[in-house]
């Protein structure tokens, strides 16, 4: 016989087991899941490269700048090395030429004064001009030294007042003419007649035509010519000194006034001097308030200054 039991009336027991579903991730799934499991700077790492970059970039930019001054310095002090090795190069050249230029009038002072006790006496005469000459020449290149010293110390001062534009000339002539001389130079003087005055420093304008007619007389050869010329404007006195010497250079002249400067083939026709004559006569010329200009046809042509000082000299540039 067959019993059919209710469901209320089932043996109690133990529940069946469930079987769970396992849910299928797609790769991107696995991917977010991934991420959301960095730190959170990992996540923005993307978005911080840009700004990475750039200081990157600027540190290397600020690397770069700080090298090319350190280039540039390491250039100027090697500049500077080189310059200062010149420089004294050049003092210690200078000194021997000073040494040189003094040395020999000192030297010939000494004979003759070891002479002059020895001498007839109607050959006193002739050791007294020697000694005259032999000290002038001392003092001259003393007197250059001094006058290029002030004027790089700013202590170069004028006297101005009236000058007698005959006796300045006059005056430059007495310690020019016993060069020319000896060397038998002829001299041409031109002046206006009257000659007149000007204002200005008469020690200084004789020195400015001393120092041009004895820089003329030494680079002209035995027997050459030498000219004076003297002009008068309305506001200007204009002094030209040429002569038919062995003449400068194209590239000499741009730096023939300046101290220490003397061409090479004026140093092997005639190496006395310290290069400073023309560069006394420029400073001079520009305390007056006017200006000088060298000229030269070229080597054996000759040469030409000509120097152009207000006829009245404002007191500022004294």
């Amino acid at each position: 016989m067959s019993v059919t039991l209710h469901p209320f009336d089932a043996p109690a027991g133990p529940p069946p087991k469930k079987t769970l579903s396992t849910r299928r991730h797609s790769a991107a799934d696995a991917l977010r899941r991934d991420a959301s499991r960095l730190p959170l700077f990992g996540r923005h790492a993307d978005a911080a490269a840009p700004a990475t970059g750039r200081r990157a970039r600027a540190t290397l930019a600020r690397l770069r700048e700080v090298n090319k001054q350190l280039l540039q310095a390491m250039l100027l002090a090697q500049r500077a090395q080189r310059q200062a090795e010149l420089t004294l190069s050049h003092q210690t050249q200078l000194m021997a030429v000073v040494a040189h230029e003094l040395r020999n009038p000192l030297m010939t002072l000494c004979t003759t004064a070891t002479l002059l006790p020895r001498v007839a006496a109607d050959k006193v005469g002739r050791l007294l001009e020697i000694i005259e000459r032999q000290t002038g020449r001392m003092s001259r290149v003393i007197g250059d030294l001094l006058d290029v010293s002030r004027v790089n110390t700013g202590k170069l001062r004028l006297e101005l007042g009236d000058v007698d534009i005959a006796e300045v000339v006059e005056d430059s002539l007495v310690s020019c003419r016993p060069a020319m001389a000896q060397r038998t130079q002829s001299l041409r003087l031109d002046l206006p007649s009257p000659p007149g005055g000007m204002c200005g420093d008469a020690v200084r304008v004789t020195q400015i035509l001393s120092n041009l007619l004895g820089n003329a007389s030494k680079y002209t050869p035995a027997g050459g010519e030498i000219a004076l010329v003297v002009q008068r404007t309305p506001d200007n006195v204009v002094f030209t000194v040429s002569d038919n010497g062995i003449g400068i250079t194209p590239q000499a002249l741009l730096e023939v006034f300046n101290p220490f400067v003397q061409e090479q083939h004026a140093v092997k026709f005639n190496g006395v001097g310290l290069g400073l004559g023309l560069a006394v006569v420029r400073e001079l010329a520009e305390a007056h308030g006017g200006s000088v200009e060298a000229s030269s046809a070229g080597l054996g042509l000759g040469s030409r200054f000509v120097v152009t000082i207000p006829a009245r000299v404002i007191r500022a540039h004294a």
